[in-house]
């Protein structure tokens, strides 16, 4: 899974497929999110709970998210270890394998 970071969003959000897939399920209930240009978007959310591990064990927590349909809509998530070459400052960053999706969930 590919996880997009907003330090501007108050909220954490996941792709309903990907919380489908761990067999979590939760009521929805209808949430409002705001979003660029004062626009507001609705939709029905769940509200659940999930573990979260980084790839080296050093983190393991859990996280509240909502569900989603698509929360990025589609974007593609960056693939750091084929483009850390083109910048100095990250050429030793041992950053991780992309998903296999390739998208932001």
């Amino acid at each position: 899974m590919s996880c997009f970071l907003d330090e501007g969003s108050d909220t954490t959000y996941a792709n309903k497929d990907v919380i489908e897939a761990l067999g979590i399920r939760a009521p929805k209930e209808q949430v409002t999110i705001n979003v660029a240009k004062n626009q507001k978007v609705h939709l029905m959310a769940a509200t659940v709970e999930v573990g979260i591990e980084s790839i080296d064990g050093k983190v393991d927590t859990s996280i509240v998210v909502k569900t989603s349909d698509k929360i990025c809509g589609g974007m593609k998530a960056t693939n750091w270890v084929e483009i850390q070459h083109q910048c100095d400052h990250l050429k030793d960053v041992p950053f991780p394998k992309l998903a296999q999706k390739g998208v932001i969930d």
